[in-house]
């Protein structure tokens, strides 16, 4: 069987289910599926790279202290590890879809079925999926890239505020659109290297989620604070900024006026597209590349003077916020933000006596 896809640690291929399968009469007739096929001993080589490549790069006197790197080692071995698993990914498809389903969203997101049958440690089978990268909505209309952009962030949004599951790789090139049948797909193959949210249809914007290999869970608490920071980073509030990242542990207390000011500046940088006094809708083409450019001008500075390392979580996370904020400045999709925000936090009942007196009705 000759695989569609195929990268460094696994291959894709196609077939369909057969009608004489013990199971085949819970599916479709013939249902189109995606087989991903793990290599024999990816799991023990990545382990062993990570190990390598600690024991050089500790040993260097160049890297800053402030990345730390023993602990950013052990994030990476964690996710790859879990990348690898493909039976936490079936479980991670399968929840997602029920998560869809509980909050009313089947209309415009959809998980495809898992086929628990055809599925093991090393090999995951789900539904197939059509489609080319998204890079290619970009030449797509302003209408199209603008509810391809919106789509995008709400299910950001969704995914941390309310799920508390998300999946966590925005990679440009791991999503898909589907001009045939006006859909996009978002399909990250992660034994390749694709993607997986997608974009279904856009009479319904559904969006299809199809790799769940990067998806981590986020706890009742760090969530709670996590909205908290997000709010206070909408509202401009540096003072309650400072309270909850020293509760979530970003900060200790301790940094100097640097490091303070870098932070602050990251976080307020956030917090801009949800901001009342931002355009509406957000052009993430025009204003995107200066919040970009403003989180990146901070690295270094608080690479230098951080004291401790930042929230196990927030790894995962940054990378989805700053994925889904680089997907919409490069479609230059207009989207809004600041509605996106109120609808997800409006169904959130803690945050009522939180954001009561704001002259807003959430924000």
């Amino acid at each position: 069987m000759i695989p569609f896809a195929a990268a460094s640690i696994g291959q894709v291929h196609s077939a369909r289910l057969s009608g004489r399968s013990s199971f085949a009469a819970q599916y479709p007739p013939s249902m189109r599926v995606a087989i991903k096929v793990q290599f024999p001993g990816v799991r023990a080589s990545i382990k062993s790279d990570l190990a390598n490549l600690k024991w050089l790069l500790m040993g260097s006197s160049v890297l800053p202290r402030g990345l730390y790197l023993e602990n950013t080692i052990k994030v990476m071995e964690r996710e790859l590890d879990d990348e690898c698993d493909y039976e936490r990914e079936a479980y991670c498809g399968t929840r997602m879809r029920n998560l869809l389903s509980e909050y009313d969203m089947g209309t415009r997101f959809g998980a495809p079925r898992v086929v628990e049958e055809l599925c093991g440690p090393m090999v995951l089978t789900t539904e197939f999926v059509n489609g080319v990268p998204l890079g290619e909505v970009a030449s797509e209309s302003q209408c199209v890239r603008n509810e391809v952009g919106e789509s995008l962030l709400h299910l950001c949004l969704m995914e941390l505020l309310h799920f508390k599951l998300m999946q966590t790789d925005p990679n440009w090139s791991n999503f898909l659109y589907d001009r045939d049948s006006a859909k996009v797909c978002s399909f990250h193959c992660q034994a390749v290297g694709d993607v997986g949210l997608s974009i279904v249809d856009s009479e319904t914007k559904q969006i299809q989620l199809i790799d769940f290999g990067a998806t981590r869970e986020y706890s009742d608490d760090f969530v709670q604070k996590f909205r908290a920071l997000l709010l206070a980073a909408v509202r401009e509030d540096e003072l309650e900024c400072l309270n909850v990242s020293r509760e979530l542990g970003y900060l200790n207390g301790e940094e100097n006026e640097d490091m303070v000011k870098a932070h602050l500046a990251s976080l307020l940088a956030l917090g801009v597209p949800f901001r009342a006094s931002s355009p509406t809708p957000f052009p993430f083409g025009d204003l995107g590349p200066a919040i970009t450019s403003t989180i990146r001008e901070q690295i270094p500075v608080m690479l230098k003077y951080r004291l401790q390392p930042p929230p196990t979580e927030t790894y995962s996370l940054n990378r989805k916020l700053s994925g889904v904020f680089l997907l919409c400045e490069r479609l230059s999709s207009h989207v809004n933000a600041r509605s996106l925000l109120e609808e997800c936090l409006a169904n959130v009942l803690s945050l009522r006596a939180e954001t009561a007196g704001l002259g807003q009705p959430i924000l």
